[in-house]
């Protein structure tokens, strides 16, 4: 609820009282912090969490190799974003172009969204 009302301090708060026993509750989390650091420009905390992510999602058995390349997927894209300066307009739009003809992306429209606000500036 705290993250669609874009209270992103609250929702890394909360996110900080979850227990992550369940691999799935864990992914989400890690998805939510991914997005919160972003959006609160923590570039340094979310570099730190794409390089934990990218390493938890490959070492865990459970998950089908097609759900970590999802994974992975946001995971690069996510970390391309945040290198891209809104001066650099062609490889903003090149990344997106990449985004939406990739098969197979978490949250896949919060990254056009970002993107898109990357065009707009």
């Amino acid at each position: 609820m705290e993250f669609y009302k874009k209270n992103y301090n609250k929702v890394l708060t909360h996110l900080n009282n979850v227990n992550y026993e369940d691999v799935w509750y864990n992914i989400n989390a890690k998805t939510i912090y991914l997005h919160a650091y972003y959006e609160l420009d923590e570039f340094d905390a979310l570099e730190s969490l794409l390089q934990a992510f990218k390493m938890y999602i490959r070492r865990e058995k459970s998950l089908s190799s097609d759900r970590k390349i999802h994974y992975l997927n946001l995971i690069k894209f996510t970390s391309s974003l945040m290198k891209i300066t809104t001066k650099d307009q062609l490889k903003v739009l090149k990344l997106k172009e990449e985004i939406l003809a990739t098969k197979g992306v978490v949250s896949k429209p919060w990254l056009i969204e970002k993107v898109d606000e990357l065009i707009k500036k």
